[in-house]
């Protein structure tokens, strides 16, 4: 349910993307041709003035289909008839839709429950209050005392036996102590409350228990929410912006398996999903507001084929005083989709590898 919820709003995202561009597209007098939601096939389709809005098959996202999208095209309406400022605008719409959409889903988690996930996350300690702190599980090892308990990633650990544990160096100490005893685990999964049994291990580099132990805190805002919302929006923009430049940086210096790996796809995004989920809706909204921001970053890279792909193509045509032919831009762009689509492969690949 966690997986379908996700891909549900990493759809709307995209979907929110686009309708950047539609709107200012719109505000600069720039015919919208189609706007869909999911790409094709067209299951239905409506036309309300200039416009047909569609619904289509595939339902990963969505795309707005601008009236003379060459930037050589002079017909009235055509996006290549209007001047480089408002091109600027439209083409970069999505990437600030993007932004807003990422600061508002932050903004709802800071005024009912914020995960502490950021290294030196930023907040406002004067306006502070915790709304929950436990010992989530975040992995469980093959065949330890925990698998056999049944206990299950997202399980809150709350005692074992009659010991309350707050910390996951409480966690070690306790298990280390009771190493080779039989015991009784309460925890909380979701909104239910159970209690396990189990022996612990005598002794084991996975621990007596066999848990990967994090400790899960939230936090929330009043007054302070709205300021909070924007310094992690920018926190989280400023990781991204740094993963993006090692990871070029490791594509130009011959490292490209190993900038690859620092990245993830449709794959690791649904694996992510699937266990961030399990922790609470917190936690997936957190993760969706970071790819709304990953989204952002991405396409306002100047990669051919994207946002700032095209802007910068363009941009750079104006600055040499050549007229660019729509058989150039096209090759340009083109050349730009199928570097994009041989990354999203090594990717994937590099995502099946990692997690299966």
């Amino acid at each position: 349910m966690m997986i379908l919820i996700g891909v549900l709003i990493f759809a709307l995202l995209v979907v929110v993307h686009e309708f950047g561009h539609f709107i200012v597209a719109r505000r600069n007098g720039v015919e919208v041709e189609e706007f869909g939601i999911g790409f094709p096939p067209k299951i239905a389709g409506k036309k309300v003035g200039d416009t047909e809005y569609t619904l289509n098959l595939i339902p990963l996202g969505g795309f707005v289909k601008l009236k003379g999208e060459s930037d050589s095209d002079r017909e009235k309406g055509s996006f290549g008839s209007v001047r480089l400022w408002p091109k600027t605008k439209i083409l970069l719409a999505g990437v600030g839709m993007n932004f807003v959409a990422a600061y508002f889903m932050v903004l709802i988690l800071a005024l009912t429950s914020l995960p502490i996930i950021l290294p030196g996350q930023y907040s406002v300690s004067e306006n502070e209050s915790r709304t929950g702190e436990n010992v989530v599980v975040s992995a469980v090892v093959e065949d330890s005392a925990a698998e056999e308990a049944g206990i299950e990633v997202g399980d809150r650990i709350v005692y074992i036996d009659d010991i309350a544990i707050e910390t996951a160096g409480q966690l070690a100490d306790t298990t280390t102590d009771l190493a080779g005893e039989e015991v009784m685990i309460s925890i909380e999964r979701g909104s239910s409350s159970m209690e396990l049994t189990t022996t612990l291990a005598e002794e084991g580099e996975d621990g007596q228990l066999g848990v990967a132990p994090i400790e899960a805190a939230t936090v929330r805002y009043t007054w302070a929410a709205p300021i909070v919302a924007m310094g992690i929006t920018l926190q989280m923009t400023g990781l991204v912006l740094a993963a993006v430049g090692n990871i070029l940086l490791g594509l130009f210096t011959g490292a490209g398996g190993e900038a690859a790996s620092q990245l993830t796809g449709p794959v690791g995004i649904v694996f992510l999903l699937q266990n961030l989920g399990s922790f609470g809706f917190e936690y997936l909204f957190f993760l969706l507001a970071s790819i709304s921001i990953s989204l952002a970053v991405f396409n306002a890279l100047p990669i051919p084929a994207l946002d700032g792909g095209r802007l910068s193509v363009i941009a750079g045509a104006r600055l040499l005083r050549k007229r660019l032919r729509p058989e150039v831009e096209n090759a340009i762009h083109g050349i730009g989709f199928m570097l994009l689509i041989g990354l999203f492969l090594l990717i994937t690949y590099v995502d099946i590898q990692r997690f299966f």
